[in-house]
């Protein structure tokens, strides 16, 4: 997320930004958004851009700088090119940019769901499968009731709409994305201590809050020659 974080958020023309302390005021032409940020996390107006800055590297600055970002750029675009409303994820109503994704839905209601292949600037590819939810659907039998859908959807591709009921962690979410890491772990090499990566890695990141230690799987790991052309 971090690398999100150092992104400038360009502030578009008609669009004013306030900032009081730990408190953003953004206004456009659909309205007004205003919302409060944790102190930690630096917000500045710039040459036309707001630029959102952290303290330290540290684990939890890097996500929370990332999240800031997000949340941020998402008030920019929701007050010129409006909103999806009445979307709710794990029970709480949330208003995300229309084209949004679960993600972007999951960020505004602070919950974190596991990323490895999401890059915002890029068009989802769905690759690692580490982001799947829940949809809520109406229940057949019950009238007036949601059921949990056998379906699990990638949050990075699936659009939020209007009306959508999203469980993002629940027993089987869970399982589901520790298979699938565990999945990539064996076809991953094993030398942690030597990758220049080791400390900054999404990968041993999610591998460490997921707490795995061993690998259920065989591993497989694909030894090519080095490319020397």
């Amino acid at each position: 997320m971090s690398r999100i974080g150092r992104k400038p958020i360009a502030i578009p023309a008609g669009v004013e930004v306030k900032i009081d302390g730990n408190v953003v005021e953004v206004k456009g032409n659909n309205g007004t958004l205003k919302q409060s940020f944790r102190p930690e996390i630096k917000i500045e107006v710039e040459n036309g851009e707001i630029i959102v800055s952290r303290p330290d590297d540290t684990k939890e600055m890097r996500s929370l700088h990332g999240l800031t970002r997000t949340l941020i750029n998402n008030m920019v675009v929701g007050v010129t090119q409006g909103f999806t409303k009445e979307l709710e994820v794990n029970g709480v109503a949330v208003e995300v940019p229309k084209g949004s994704n679960l993600l972007v839905a999951a960020q505004a209601a602070n919950v974190k769901i596991p990323t490895l292949c999401y890059h915002p600037d890029l068009k989802p590819g769905a690759s690692c499968g580490i982001c799947v939810v829940r949809q809520l659907v109406p229940s057949r039998t019950e009238p007036g009731k949601f059921v949990p859908s056998p379906k699990l959807l990638r949050a990075c591709c699936t659009e939020a709409t209007e009306g959508m009921k999203i469980v993002t962690h629940d027993p089987d979410i869970v399982q589901v994305r520790r298979t699938v890491l565990e999945l990539i772990l064996a076809n991953h090499p094993q030398d942690c201590l030597q990758c220049p990566r080791s400390g900054r890695c999404e990968l041993q990141d999610i591998a460490a809050d997921f707490g795995i230690r061993e690998i259920p799987f065989p591993k497989e790991v694909i030894h090519r020659d080095m490319d020397k052309s």
